[in-house]
């Protein structure tokens, strides 16, 4: 009888345990990350710390080439990976037979993007058993594209956020698995609002994959009638164009903050040099001449817009440091005259 007993209970113990590993495997999520620049660092570092998820591999896009002596700089992912010893891979392409098996052999269960900077083929989307899970800075389908954040305020957009959503083979067009909403603030800068998506979205990433994996939350189709798009921005696309009402150059110079940054030509001496302008105010002064046109009031730089004058704060010369109004109007006040 105590026999019969003890058997049971071993049985019962053995019961418990099997129990256990299932549960241990079943929240083990295996995980291949696609990322490059500095915004998927502190994504790719919270997955990593986290007990129920298990990095398999890092894809990052190859070295590139910066400044004038061509030097390979790795990519921040890359950096991150090696110095916690993930294994790493940089394929020029993915659309080679080789790089699709190398990723298929590891059999991760859901890959996930963070602006990794090319989009994924069919045969790679189609892999993971939970699909690939992508971060997006903005409210999808609003924004959808490169660049949503410069473009959520140069139009002045109250709010955006994070998407997480599943990849297809278009462009951000996939179904959502969560979104969440950030106030955009009255002078909020591209640089600022990237700040807030970097402390908000690693732990909103986290918590949706788990929802997700869990069967918590299922994939909802965007609204495809509500679509805006976005492109690369180029550094053509910084350049101010004073004509316009000063509110929309104040959102121009925000929104291409750090990249690429807002410029106007000054003549100096007849030579024409670049100028960033990296910081201005609105004022109330009614604009009274052609648009672009300078002038210097108790030691403050204005320039006309089509309605209102701007106060330029702080610029750079290209290729020298930044520095604030007063200092440019004492070192070239008597070269000032227009801005184009």
């Amino acid at each position: 009888m105590e026999f019969s007993l003890l058997i049971r209970r071993l049985n019962y113990l053995r019961l418990i345990q099997k129990d256990l590993l299932f549960k241990n495997m079943k929240q083990t999520l295996s995980v291949i990350f696609f990322g490059t620049p500095k915004l998927a660092v502190p994504f790719l570092d919270r997955l990593n710390q986290e007990d129920s998820i298990s990095i398999k591999a890092v894809i990052s896009q190859p070295d590139k080439p910066v400044g004038r002596k061509h030097i390979q700089i790795p990519s921040p992912i890359k950096q991150y990976a090696q110095n916690n010893n993930l294994p790493l891979l940089q394929p020029k392409t993915l659309k080679s037979k080789n790089i699709f098996e190398e990723i298929k052999s590891i059999e991760a269960q859901m890959f996930i993007v963070v602006a990794y900077g090319n989009l994924l083929p069919k045969n790679i989307l189609n892999l993971p058993h939970f699909g690939v899970v992508n971060v997006h800075p903005s409210l999808l389908p609003r924004h959808r594209g490169p660049s949503p954040i410069p473009f959520a305020i140069r139009l002045g957009d109250k709010q955006s956020g994070l998407s997480i959503m599943l990849l297809d083979e278009g462009m951000d067009t996939g179904p959502l698995l969560a979104l969440k909403t950030i106030p955009i603030s009255e002078r909020e800068t591209t640089t600022s609002f990237t700040e807030k998506i970097i402390s908000l979205g690693p732990e909103f990433l986290l918590q949706t994959i788990k929802n997700y994996q869990d069967g918590l939350i299922k994939p909802i189709p965007q609204d495809n009638s509500k679509a805006t798009q976005t492109y690369l921005l180029s550094r053509q696309d910084g350049r101010i164009n004073w004509s316009l009402a000063a509110q929309d150059i104040d959102r121009q110079i925000r929104a291409m903050n750090p990249w690429p940054s807002s410029w106007t030509i000054w003549q100096k001496k007849g030579q024409p040099i670049r100028l960033k302008i990296l910081e201005v105010k609105i004022t109330s002064f009614a604009s009274t001449k052609p648009a672009g046109s300078v002038f210097v009031k108790d030691d403050h730089l204005y320039v006309h817009t089509s309605d209102k004058a701007l106060e330029i704060l702080t610029l750079q010369i290209e290729g020298k440091s930044c520095i604030s109004s007063s200092q440019f109007i004492h070192g070239y006040g008597s070269y000032l005259d227009f801005f184009e």
